[in-house]
């Protein structure tokens, strides 16, 4: 089976409500990016939206090109960040991402921004998760 459901990590605004994900996985259940691939991951602000922050990262040599090979075929799809089966981010990827470095953009205060960074960073991270339609 290549669906598997996951819930979201944070609550609806009524804060009693949560996304429920049908997320595409490999055959293998494992996603395409995992412990070990990312070099560095930090907190920014978010310059175009006031009082958000952001997530730089930048993956390791060859997780850089899994990275651009994955994106470069799911141009205006989702991937889910999933963290201990939970979904914590679910952007769209607007364009191919050469060269390893990347942000997470959106809902997120510092404090999500900081635990999504040190989640990164230490590798306990599925990324590569596609949603299905």
């Amino acid at each position: 089976q290549d669906v598997k459901f996951m819930w979201a990590a944070k609550p609806l605004e009524d804060n009693n409500s949560y996304y429920l994900y049908a997320i595409k996985v490999a055959i293998t259940g494992e996603p395409l990016i995992g412990a070990g691939s990312i070099q560095d991951a930090k907190i920014e602000t978010d310059d175009n939206v006031d009082g958000q922050y952001k997530v730089t990262f930048q993956f390791n040599q060859y997780y850089s090109y899994v990275w651009e090979k994955f994106t470069r075929g799911n141009v205006d799809k989702g991937v889910a960040i999933v963290i201990d089966n939970k979904v914590y981010s679910c952007p769209i990827v607007i364009a191919p991402i050469q060269g390893g470095n990347c942000e997470i953009t959106g809902d997120m205060d510092k404090d999500e921004a900081r635990y999504l960074s040190i989640i990164m960073k230490h590798g306990a991270l599925g990324l590569g998760y596609k949603p299905a339609k």
